[in-house]
């Protein structure tokens, strides 16, 4: 994926995505080209789908969007 597809699918800004990266918190990007990075597709749907099962579903409603997943825990 490329950076823009991860920004939209996580709801995350890039520069969030790159500190979590740093941190171990976020699936790595790879190296594809001299000039050019990507994330795997599935680590990043994994990445997801893990936010969404740490939230508990008492207190967020089941259509709750992934970026404001994303902000609930990271606040």
């Amino acid at each position: 994926m490329k950076r823009q597809e991860v920004v939209a699918a996580t709801g995350l800004c890039y520069t969030s995505i790159y500190n979590k990266e740093k941190r171990g918190e976020f699936p790595a990007r790879r190296k594809l080209s001299a000039r050019s990075v990507g994330w795997i597709r599935q680590e990043v749907e994994a990445w997801i789908d893990g936010l969404q099962c740490a939230v508990s579903p008492v207190n967020v409603p089941a259509a709750t969007p992934v970026d404001v997943l994303c902000t609930i825990l990271t606040t």
